[in-house]
């Protein structure tokens, strides 16, 4: 009896891809550039900036001392690795073209700096993509495939680091990214795959440094697998030889610097080892500060997802589970005052998986009580989310800094960001059109909050790339 190809490996299908991917890809563009704020956001970003600059010169380090830049014999390095530069070079390259050809523009705002605050974007893009192409060959049905695309897109806080430049996104994509690339292996045991997993696994090593255990952990898996003959030894060696360049590559710069294996804004022997894990387990999944199922609610069943994720595959289940794992630990070592962020921004790595493993849980369960659930956590989740997209979220933790009575934002819901962005979308629409053109040209270096709020346009305005150019406009 003849059997197709496509039977015998389900999870490899030789049908056409979706017909209308390439069009939902551009309307997810369109919409992403939409809400986009068209600057950056943090100083860290802006070093990354001007790092990526520095490579199109072909340097690896500035000409200029900034935050977090480690003078090595009048050299400048980042603290942060490159990988994000890396990526955002052709934005960047295509910004500093029209820059150079552009007299009559603002030095605090440029171009380049605009395509550079585009990067994820494209990262978010690739990450629907992957859920497009993973879901499909895991053997979803196309509507559960394009329920957990509205998911990613508009369900959960992710939708507001689109808008800005940190690189936790960019891991997620990464990881997710090699993990399907596995799985594909396991369909159709070509080795060549390997290539492609260690290019993703080591673009996330140099991208952001704390992800370095865990890919390690993949790669200590793969060995476990080779001696139980799932995967060959030829895979292993062919993951090996293109992962090592970017390991040494990491060893190489943290100790370039003087800094050993770094994090970012701190070695990694600055971790509070003291902190209590359960409690600032439940302030990044609960509180109202950062609580992951607040702020990205439809998780929740992403959770009960993984179970029947593995159920079905117990090696891909293994490793998604060990994802989520190392994540909880990894974010509960680290001092509360690094979430000034919207929502759980260290945990961002891991929506991806959690929002596949609702495809698995729709395909198990009864759709007529799953699919109204979700529905309703993704209108949650956008609505929390809705006044972040209009308001620089930095405006709230600015405003924080100058209250005299300090108030608790981490279990009351009145204190909190979701509550406390709505009050500051209110305060900027009150400020008038004129003062915000006066702002626009004042630049945006400014000593403390307190000039902040009074002097940072993007503080002051509804942050959105086409306002700004209208004030620009309207200046003019």
């Amino acid at each position: 009896m003849r059997i197709n190809s496509h039977l015998a490996h389900p999870g490899i299908s030789k049908n056409r891809p979706f017909k209308g991917v390439f069009l939902l890809l551009f309307f997810i563009f369109l919409f992403y550039l939409l809400i986009q704020s068209g600057h950056i956001y943090s100083v860290d970003g802006s070093v990354r900036f001007e790092q990526a600059k520095a490579l199109l010169r072909g340097k690896l380090y500035l000409n200029q001392h900034l935050f977090c830049t480690a003078n090595f014999n009048g050299k400048y390095y980042t603290r942060w690795l490159p990988g994000q530069s890396i990526l955002a070079l052709p934005l960047v390259f295509i910004g500093k073209f029209f820059d150079n050809r552009i007299e009559d523009r603002i030095e605090s705002f440029s171009v380049s700096e605009f395509m550079y605050s585009l990067i994820n974007i494209f990262v978010a893009l690739a990450i629907v993509l992957v859920i497009l192409f993973f879901s499909k060959c895991w053997g979803c049905k196309r509507r559960v495939t394009y329920l957990l695309v509205l998911g990613f897109v508009f369900g959960g806080f992710q939708l507001i680091y689109v808008r800005n430049t940190f690189n936790n996104m960019q891991v997620g994509l990464f990881l997710f990214l090699s993990i399907f690339l596995f799985y594909l292996y396991q369909m159709s045991k070509r080795d060549k795959l390997w290539i492609l997993i260690g290019l993703s696994l080591g673009f996330a090593s140099i991208t952001r440094i704390t992800v370095l255990p865990l890919v390690l952990i993949y790669v200590l898996y793969f060995v476990f697998l080779s001696k139980r003959k799932i995967i060959s030894q030829k895979a292993l060696v062919i993951i090996s030889l293109v992962f090592l360049p970017f390991l040494i590559f990491n060893i190489w710069y943290g100790f370039l610097i003087k800094k050993g294996v770094l994090l970012g804004y701190f070695p990694v022997y600055d971790l509070k080892f003291g902190i209590n894990i359960i409690s600032n387990c439940a302030i990044n999944f609960f509180s109202f500060r950062c609580g992951l199922f607040l702020y990205c609610p439809i998780t929740l069943l992403g959770i009960i997802g993984l179970l029947y994720i593995f159920k079905k595959n117990k090696t891909i289940g293994f490793l998604f589970i060990v994802t989520l794992i190392y994540y909880i630990i990894f974010t509960s070592f680290l001092p509360l005052h690094l979430h000034y962020s919207w929502g759980p921004r260290f945990l961002l790595p891991i929506i991806p998986f959690l929002i596949f493993s609702i495809g698995e849980l729709l395909d198990r369960c009864e759709r007529k009580l799953i699919v109204p659930v979700l529905s309703f956590l993704l209108i949650i989740g956008f609505l929390v989310q809705f006044p972040s997209i209009l308001v620089n979220y930095c405006r709230f933790y600015h405003s924080q800094t100058l209250m005299k009575d300090k108030v608790d934002i981490t279990w009351s819901i009145k204190n909190s960001p979701i509550v406390g962005q709505w009050s500051m979308l209110h305060s900027i629409l009150v400020i008038p059109g004129h003062k915000k053109v006066e702002m626009f040209h004042k630049g945006r270096n400014f000593r403390n909050s307190e000039e902040v709020l009074k002097h940072d346009i993007t503080m002051n305005s509804i942050d959105l790339w086409y306002v700004y150019l209208y004030l620009f406009l309207k200046h003019k």
